[in-house]
């Protein structure tokens, strides 16, 4: 999201809040396990069950790119997101909305 971990929290509490209508289908954050670990903390203690801070992926991407910079940043993501595409959803839609061919959780 940002490279400010406060404005992380608040966004990730935000779209956690969010109508289940309206909330995002995922979330992920561009971050260390250890920034994670700080932000699923404030989340937990903001409210938010385990269940619902799971559905939050950091660090996003695919860790078989190797790199941090920019560029491969981006492509891990790439990546990770042509994977998800590729593969049948396992689970149903967060949002509650019902699935449809080719609708990826």
């Amino acid at each position: 999201m940002t490279h400010d971990h406060a404005e992380d929290a608040a966004l990730c509490d935000a779209a956690l809040r969010a109508p289940v209508r309206s909330r995002p289908a995922s979330v992920g954050l561009i971050g260390s396990r250890a920034k994670w670990r700080r932000i699923e903390k404030a989340l937990r203690e903001l409210g938010h069950p385990p269940e619902s801070t799971a559905r939050i992926t950091c660090p996003i991407g695919d860790p078989g790119v190797p790199g941090k910079d920019p560029a491969s940043i981006a492509l891990s993501v790439a990546v990770d997101l042509l994977r998800r595409i590729a593969e049948p959803p396992t689970v149903p839609d967060p949002r509650g909305l019902p699935l449809r061919h080719g609708d990826r959780p």
